[in-house]
């Protein structure tokens, strides 16, 4: 592997002993449209061909999701015959979240991703052996039982493969909710995905346990309790010994939070320790709870996170990759870029060499490198070239490209995602993305300001996004900023957020923009700002305190007064986030209601002169449409011009591919009609 070089890889990347791009994806390989030709608004937003591509525990046989007759359904594809097999005959239903449990058997969901979110039911989980036979429906799809064995109900999620499992079980976790959003708790259950006989693994914890933690030998000897706004994590030296408590924080501390057990019996925890701003990982005594000074692993500008790519093979919520004891192998990264930092040496060669063979890509692999003569599965991406699957050979050192996500997609006419910082007013330092057309001088350009939302969440991520990529194929320099109170780039820039929302976060934004257009590579008159969620709120926002920079905006499922998130938040009005974390990170609508006033865009709306494009889904219980009503009635009672649309079925997401071709196809003549 260490002497393929890129050549070597583009002679080999289309054939694999008979299994083809073409076998698994059904289309033909990327490169092959013509460069005169525009990119069609459809190529962006329609679902991939081939996804979920996973590699067998044994290496012999890929599992992926692919389209069939409209429904996306599992593949098998056996590696020493390259016959490929489509296995399950889904027609009112997609497969999603496909997992192996052992060489001859998986593990899925089930999804509608024809509906929007008001026809979900809840996903289920089925089993399935890779010949197709064995199918057994789990869990219960919402109230619609399957008949047959007796399932588990609706709200038993896949947990993981679980330590000391047979091949054909899987531990799965309830959440018992008591009737209220703030009595519920977790269990764990180890589950036989034949017989469907259930064993509670988890019982007696020492209050409202919240999370799990197993040791080695698979024994839950740490949880996490709730009281209130308190959090509380015991340990036990044995499952007979009783429970000690080792650590307690509230909800809006800056204190270690528990990732799990290592091989040896370690704690691992997520933390700031000696003052640091970000987070690593550290080492905590079992015994005593004391937590070391040094990290285990950390960050220089950047904290380890629990969230992560689910590409990466960490334990569930930890960006800790354990491979077979719980062996510590790894740590799971997100810098500019992801990545993983191996511990060990096998892992961190492949890493390397893969690396070197695929360069300026996102390259993640799996399989184990340590038991030679089993091919690894690699998955390639970059900021202009969606995934790509490959197959690597450890015996021969060769690559062979069996697959690809979006074959429809040029890399050559995508383009480039430059991440960078800018100065905000007051010094702060602003991590942001800026994609400029490909092909463009940088200078004087058109922009759109975007924004997905959070905003308490890691803001930006280099890689393929398909709306970034169909606003530059438009001729637009696309900005995503990371403005104070973004995760991801230590606790001082998240904390500086705090009730922050229409103040320093909306300025952290201009700020940026107006960096661009000293920067000459941005034309003033032409600036738009879009964004979804909270990203609607500063779109709205923008509109307010910026109409002279801004032109127009595009605002999808946001919110337009912050006193809403009180009172119609469906998912968590009168739940413990109001209660205990709204307060801090937006404000108190009581103590804080000159400021709530200051910050609302409806109560401003009378301020707003631009127009906006505004769209909201019929079933939204995160931002409920009620937010969209008032700020149209109001923008339009004072004739400023406003394009309303409603998707009935659709919730916080947009899921159903014509809500996604309608809704872009709107935003491309909106936005050619204002900054032309």
């Amino acid at each position: 592997m260490d002497d393929l070089s890129p050549s070597d890889l583009e002679r080999r990347r289309l054939m694999a002993a008979g299994l083809s791009a073409a076998t698994l994806a059904g289309l033909p390989a990327p490169g092959m449209a013509q460069a005169a030709a525009p990119v069609a608004l459809a190529d962006f937003f329609r679902a991939p061909q081939l996804a979920s591509v996973l590699l067998s525990p044994d290496g012999r046989s890929l599992l992926a999701t692919r389209e069939v007759r409209g429904r996306r359904n599992l593949l098998h594809v056996d590696l020493a015959s390259m016959k490929s097999v489509i296995i399950t005959t889904f027609t009112d239903g997609d497969v999603v979240s496909p997992r192996w449990i052992s060489p001859d058997r998986m593990v899925f969901g089930v999804r509608d991703l024809k509906q929007g979110e008001g026809g979900q039911v809840g996903q289920g989980l089925f089993a399935i052996d890779k010949d197709g036979s064995e199918f057994e429906s789990m869990v219960e799809r919402g109230l619609l039982s399957e008949g047959g064995k007796r399932q588990m109900p609706a709200g038993t999620f896949f947990h993981s493969k679980g330590v000391g499992t047979a091949p054909d079980e899987i531990w799965v976790q309830q959440w018992s909710s008591a009737g209220t959003r703030t009595q519920g708790h977790v269990t764990i259950h180890r589950l036989h995905t034949r017989t469907l006989r259930s064993t509670l693994l988890t019982s007696g914890a020492p209050g409202r346990a919240i999370r799990w933690l197993f040791d080695a030998k698979g024994d839950p000897r740490g949880v996490v309790t709730r009281a209130e706004n308190r959090f509380t994590f015991h340990l036990r030296d044995t499952l007979d010994a009783p429970w000690r408590a080792v650590a307690q924080w509230d909800w809006m501390s800056r204190e270690s939070t528990p990732l799990g057990f290592g091989a040896d019996g370690q704690v691992y925890v997520l933390g700031f320790q000696g003052g640091s701003d970000f987070a690593g990982v550290y080492a905590m005594d079992p015994r005593s709870g004391a937590i070391g000074a040094e990290p285990v692993a950390a960050l220089k500008g950047y904290d380890l996170e629990e969230a992560f790519s689910p590409d990466v093979p960490a334990a569930p919520g930890a960006p800790l990759v354990f491979g077979e004891g719980r062996e510590l192998l790894g740590v799971a990264y997100h810098a500019e870029r992801r990545g993983v930092y191996w511990l060990s040496a096998e892992h961190d060669r492949i890493q390397q060499a893969l690396q070197a063979a695929l360069p300026g890509r996102l390259v993640r692999f799996s399989g184990d490198p340590r038991k030679k003569g089993q091919p690894l599965l690699v998955t390639a991406s970059s900021d202009i070239e969606p995934d790509r699957w490959f197959l690597y050979d450890q015996d021969k050192r060769s690559l062979t490209m069996v697959g690809s996500a979006r074959p429809w997609i040029d890399p050559g006419r995508m383009a480039a995602m430059e991440m960078l910082r800018y100065p905000a007013r007051d010094g702060l330092s602003i991590p942001a993305s800026l994609t400029v057309p490909r092909g463009a001088e940088r200078r004087n350009l058109p922009l759109v300001v975007l924004h997905y939302g959070g905003p308490w969440v890691r803001a930006i991520q280099w890689g393929f996004d398909p709306t970034v990529q169909f606003l530059a194929s438009r001729g637009y320099a696309v900005l995503m900023p990371a403005p104070r109170a973004s995760t991801g780039f230590g606790w001082k820039h998240y904390q500086a957020g705090w009730k922050q929302w229409g103040l320093g976060m909306q300025d952290d934004v201009t700020d940026g923009v107006r960096w661009l257009v000293q920067q000459g590579i941005v034309d003033a008159r032409r600036v738009a700002i879009m964004g979804a969620s909270y990203g609607g709120y500063l779109a709205m926002m923008g509109l307010v305190k910026d109409p002279e920079l801004y032109r127009c905006a595009v605002n999808w499922v946001g919110v337009t007064d912050p006193e809403f998130m009180y009172v119609n938040w469906t998912d968590f009005a009168g739940s413990d986030s109001t209660r205990y974390s709204l307060p801090h990170l937006l404000g108190d609508p009581e103590k804080d209601a000159e400021q709530f006033r200051r910050t609302s865009p409806l109560r401003r709306a009378a301020e707003i002169k631009r127009p906006a494009l505004l769209a909201y889904g019929g079933n939204d219980r995160r931002v409920p449409i009620i937010n969209g009503e008032r700020m149209r009635d109001a923008l339009r009672a004072q004739g400023t011009e406003v394009e309303w649309v409603v998707y009935g079925d659709e919730g916080h997401n947009w899921i159903r591919p014509e809500t996604r071709l309608d809704f872009f196809g709107r935003v491309e003549k909106f936005l050619a009609r204002h900054l032309s």
